[in-house]
């Protein structure tokens, strides 16, 4: 039997598909724009799973 460690909402699957987008497009192109899209994607995606207790002992 299998367990789920981390529930997926809809919201953090759509924030991925961003990401995932925006990484491949980055890659591709390699412009700085696309790379800050891309990173600015994937920290929403990460806010998503932190909460803001996390964030700060992280020192984000």
């Amino acid at each position: 039997m299998s367990r789920t460690l981390v529930s997926i909402t809809d919201e953090m699957g759509v924030a991925w598909e961003d990401y995932v987008d925006k990484a491949v497009t980055a890659q591709k192109t390699l412009k700085y724009e696309d790379g800050t899209r891309a990173a600015l994607a994937w920290r929403r995606f990460i806010d998503l799973f932190a909460d803001h207790e996390n964030l700060r002992k992280a020192g984000i």
